[in-house]
């Protein structure tokens, strides 16, 4: 049985704040999640609510490697962006852009 957990998206990055990953635990073991399930979204998961999200930020670099190599960014990211529900078609691109761009400062 998952038991969503509460998460104040305002302490983290900008990668977690504009996605706003769900988290929840299933069994022992927390749980994040963006898209539709694990296999087509982006998921991460770990001991504490911290290392799920820690997870799913290492998931979503790899799934937006995927995107710099012309994959589908709608499908990584699953149905949340195709039907606007979080993030409009412009911010998904200001977002991308943002983060590539902190990212290529950390070296």
């Amino acid at each position: 049985m998952k038991t969503y957990t509460y998460i104040n998206y305002d302490v983290f990055d900008i990668a977690v704040r504009k996605m706003r990953p769900i988290v929840y635990m299933d069994g022992d073991v927390f749980c994040c999640l963006s898209g539709l399930d694990a296999e087509t979204g982006v998921f991460g998961c770990g001991s504490t609510p911290e290392d799920a999200i820690d997870d799913w930020r290492s998931a979503l670099l790899v799934q937006l490697n995927v995107i710099r190599r012309g994959g589908n960014v709608t499908a990584v990211v699953g149905e949340e962006l195709s039907s606007g529900t979080r993030i409009k078609s412009a911010e998904v691109q200001a977002f991308y852009d943002e983060f590539y761009s902190r990212m290529a400062t950390l070296g």
